[in-house]
């Protein structure tokens, strides 16, 4: 479950420590993957619901290989995320 501090933050991408009893996460779990949207906290900058809005995916713990970000392009009306190739 995330805290809700993040939302008065500046800067709204989630991180591992937003997260409730973060010491139980980061000691029981072999992976934690964060999604941010962009255009969520810009709605009145939002792309069309028919146009691709930005989606990140963080890979913010991985015991198992790399951390890191993947860029996703987010379509509204269906939900369906696809990877970008940029």
């Amino acid at each position: 479950q995330i805290n809700r501090e993040s939302e008065a933050t500046k800067d709204k991408r989630p991180q591992l420590h937003n997260l409730r009893d973060s010491g139980d996460i980061e000691q029981d779990a072999d992976g934690v993957m964060l999604m941010y949207r962009p255009g969520y906290y810009k709605r009145e900058e939002a792309a069309p619901q028919w146009e691709a809005d930005e989606l990140e995916i963080i890979v913010a713990k991985n015991r198992h290989g790399n951390t890191g970000t993947a860029m996703f392009a987010w379509y509204g009306v269906s939900g369906k995320s696809i990877p970008r190739e940029d």
